[in-house]
């Protein structure tokens, strides 16, 4: 450490180390520590401290160091915010970053700073870590520079070599770039992937580096996968141009985690392998392992120069050939019954000679290979021709003419892939010439969505029936001293359980949660797993107090209603019974309006006509009775208002997971002559806009538009068949959530369209879309303003042009744009402004208390 300016020298130049931090209490001291003890003798140490809410620890542990170290402090931003405060701030000529959880040897700045000496341009060094746990024991080397010997940052990039603490950045890259805080576990590598378009990225074989590995790190969530797949996508499309350039990353992507990026890489490969010309060879037993084999080559891409069909049965190619299922394609006939095993080798080994194709498959009779393992293979020999594939045990005998051709006699299930090179060697030799043998692995990529039915989960009859007095007993409801907070709900799915869901994962770790619900104002289910699967259920029949003495016996001292649908009958009574006190959560109307969406019989949205007469609902003694009643969004608050004017209603955001609407853009960018690909997400019913869609479909098949929309969702009906049928409307289903990020990498849309008919006090799906960074077209109803206010890539268009006419203009307005249109806002300064912190600092203060 330097004295006083920290100016540094020529020979021994300063390197600025920038420590972000929020709530680091328990690890900023030895990150800290790690810094101050570089040999390299030209150093300053920046904290920045992002807004910490510890009661003051970080500040306290970083000012105990005196003017050792720089503080800065901040209002929290993320660690993007935090790290582009300290860049702007450092004094040095080089930029090393260290999180506050993780530690330098002392050798990290000395052993860069000595490759950085030999550099002639501004570049990133990158290194190795040291993998520790949380009480700092070693777990393993990270060797991410292992086959590394090039500057092509691109490729840094791509196969995930960078660590953000193992890097050594010089201060003209650092001052010219930022990190985008609309990335929150993602901004390194998307700040990697630009400046590798420029600058080098430069190996430092040695590891320097201790990284901590525990629970509360971003890049451990979900949703850094999610953000990575994106990005990696978004990489993918600007960067991979040749087939090496694509084998290259699939090299990495196919044991990486990232399946949406994956898919996409799948998807390309496959364009690839439309002009690859095979040969293909069929070991058949019948018609119907014969069509199954033909059906997966037709699958994996390529195209099938040449079927020859070797028949066991005598009548396979018949019965095959009946169908019709080849029109077109030249095909070969060789029957095999009777033929001794030891004249097989030599007719395959003719057949192999005497084909001019650049590549040769021959699948066993039976083969369980899946066409994507096929793809992958194919792409392999396009790719680098001395390769041969198999599915086989991962020892192969050393006869291999014997494996891959008697394959089915020996009980394996074999699958080659031979490809000529110019010696063309004989078949007999190919594994013993040193032919590179690789193994497939699985690979299970869906290329439609799972259905998933709702309605399924709800058997009541499977459910245990509690009778009065019985004693209940619930999975993860144990007997502990935490509050239980119940969540009432409905079993009709959508967004009411969407919110149980994520509110539930709030607070498990402060409280017991339960979800309640009724269906057919006759039964009540009680849950502590899952707001759609019951694990008691009561007949109310039986009486309301059987079901309030379980709730008593589970220790419930709070109860948040979100919905009453199927028990609205009977709520009030149940609570007064409970005698606990509650809060009601509005997610739509159905507790204030006569309507759920206040919607006529096609869907549209009514309004509340100023006073709130003609929509208003019959007093009802549950919202006099809350204790406090919040709506999830400040338009729905102001309506509620009008409505129920006696009431005090507070608006808050939905404590949503990832902050969807400021993530950042990952769309696909739309590239001239292409077809603009248009996603409509979630239920597709009247009140979203169904009939509007199907005009606007119509009028592009009308009017010949390069316009092709995709239905991800579930529905009331199918779409009209003729839609269907003309390729411009596909319809994929319904999709499990967890899986919704690898549909939108597979159809990388260039556009999510929302066509509301009805006020959208929430609309999950519309959050899906952000959180996938799609740009977005919507009706300007409802909360969408005041959701998309300020996002980039968003156009709403208002209610009284929201139709089909009017949509379709803006469809074709963003096409001839290439969706580079001016955003299209819609003012929210006269709603009331929701709290973005209720969930975080007020909601669990009153179960709590009460307990």
């Amino acid at each position: 450490m330097i004295e006083d300016d920290n100016s540094g020298t020529p020979e021994f130049p300063l390197v600025s180390i920038i420590i972000p931090v929020f709530r680091g209490g328990r690890f900023l001291r030895q990150a800290i520590d790690s810094a101050l003890a570089q040999t390299w003798p030209a150093v300053e140490v920046l904290v920045v401290d992002d807004g910490s809410d510890d009661g003051g620890a970080t500040r306290a542990i970083a000012l105990s160091y005196g003017d050792k170290i720089r503080l800065i402090t901040k209002p929290n931003g993320g660690v993007a915010t935090a790290l582009n405060s300290g860049i702007a701030a450092m004094r040095g000529e080089w930029f090393s970053w260290l999180s506050h959880d993780d530690l330098y040897k002392p050798t990290k700045i000395a052993a860069y700073m000595a490759v950085a000496r030999t550099l002639k341009e501004p570049a990133v060094l990158f290194g190795n870590v040291d993998m520790i746990d949380e009480d700092g024991r070693f777990l393993q080397l990270n060797d991410l520079t292992k086959g590394f010997f090039e500057t092509d940052g691109l490729w840094a990039v791509m196969e995930a070599r960078i660590s953000g603490c193992a890097t050594l950045v010089s201060r003209q890259i650092a001052k010219s770039f930022a990190f985008d805080p609309a990335l929150p576990t993602t901004q390194d590598y998307k700040l990697w992937f630009e400046i590798a378009k420029q600058h080098p990225f430069v190996p430092v074989y040695e590891s320097h580096v201790l990284s901590r590995v525990h629970e509360n790190q971003g890049s451990r969530s979900f949703r850094h996968l999610e953000e990575a797949n994106l990005l990696w996508c978004q990489m993918l499309e600007e960067r991979i141009e040749s087939p090496a350039q694509l084998k290259r990353v699939w090299g990495f992507l196919r044991d990486a985690p990232y399946h949406g990026a994956k898919a996409l890489a799948l998807g390309r490969m496959k364009q690839l392998l439309k002009d690859q010309k095979t040969v293909l060879i069929v070991e058949a037993e019948n018609a119907d392992g014969l069509s199954r084999q033909m059906a997966k080559v037709q699958a994996s891409g390529t195209a099938v120069e040449k079927l020859i069909v070797l028949d066991r049965t005598q009548d396979a190619w018949v019965s095959f050939n009946e169908r019709r299922t080849i029109h077109s394609t030249p095909a070969e006939f060789i029957r095999l019954a009777g033929h001794p095993d030891a004249q097989y080798a030599d007719l395959i080994q003719a057949l192999y000679n005497g084909q001019d194709s650049n590549c040769m498959v021959f699948l066993s009779a039976g083969s369980t290979v899946s066409a994507d393992n096929l793809t992958e293979a194919l792409l392999d020999l396009y790719a680098s021709p001395a390769v041969a594939y198999m599915h086989m045990p991962a020892t192969p005998p050393e006869d291999f003419l014997t494996l891959l051709m008697r394959g089915s006699v020996l009980g394996l299930r074999s699958m080659a892939i031979l490809a000529t090179n110019p010696n063309k060697p004989p078949v007999q030799t190919l594994y013993r010439s040193g032919l590179r043998i690789r193994h497939l692995k699985e690979a299970a990529i869906t290329q439609h969505a799972t259905p998933v039915n709702l309605a399924g989960q709800l058997q009541a009859e499977s459910v245990p029936r509690i009778q009065t007095g019985e004693r209940i007993t619930l999975q993860n409801h144990p007997i502990t001293s935490r509050p239980t907070l119940l969540l009432f709900t409905h079993g009709v799915g959508g967004g009411t359980i969407r919110y149980a869901d994520m509110l539930a994962a709030k607070m498990r770790d402060k409280s017991n949660v339960l979800f309640g619900w009724g269906t057919d104002e006759q039964n009540f289910f009680l849950s502590s797993v899952d707001p759609m699967v019951p694990e008691a259920a009561f007949d109310v029949a039986n009486g309301l107090s059987n079901i309030a003495h379980a709730l008593k016996s589970l220790g419930v001292n709070r109860v948040d209603v979100l919905h009453t649908y199927g028990f609205d009958a009977h709520i009030e009574s149940l609570l007064d019974q409970l005698g606990v006190p509650f809060d009601v959560t509005l997610l739509d109307y159905q507790m204030i309006a006569d309507s759920p969406h206040m919607t006529d019989t096609r869907g549209r949205f009514t309004g509340d006509f100023a006073t709130g007469q003609k929509n208003r609902r019959a007093f009802r003694p549950l919202l006099q009775g809350a204790d406090r009643i919040v709506a999830c969004s400040g338009e729905l608050a102001a309506r509620a208002r009008r409505l129920a004017p006696h009431l005090t209603i507070r608006p808050v955001l939905l404590p949503e997971p990832g902050k969807p609407h400021k993530f950042a853009l990952h769309a696909s960018p739309l590239r001239d002559n292409e077809t603009m690909r248009v996603l409509l997400l979630g239920v597709l019913t009247a009140h979203k806009g169904r009939d509007i869609i199907l005009d606007v479909v119509r009028e592009t098949i009308r009017q010949r538009l390069d316009i092709t929309f995709y239905s991800l969702g579930a529905g009331t009906e199918y779409p009209p068949a003729d839609l269907q049928i003309s390729g411009r409307l596909k319809v994929l289903g319904s999709f499990e959530q967890s899986r919704l990020m690898e549909f939108v990498c597979q159809l990388r849309p260039h556009l999510a369209w929302f066509p509301f008919t009805a006020a959208e006090t929430h609309s999950f799906a519309l959050s899906d879309a952000m959180a996938n960074g799609l740009p977005v077209l919507a009706t300007g109803i409802g909360a969408v303003p005041e959701r998309t206010y300020g996002r980039p890539g968003t156009w709403l268009v208002p209610p009284d042009e929201a139709n089909a006419e009017g949509f379709l203009q803006w469809l074709c307005r963003l096409q001839q744009d290439r969706l580079k249109t001016p955003e299209n806002w819609i003012e929210v300064d006269h709603l009331p402004m929701a709290s973005a912190d209720y969930y975080d600092r007020e909601y669990f203060r009153p179960t709590l208390n009460a307990f």
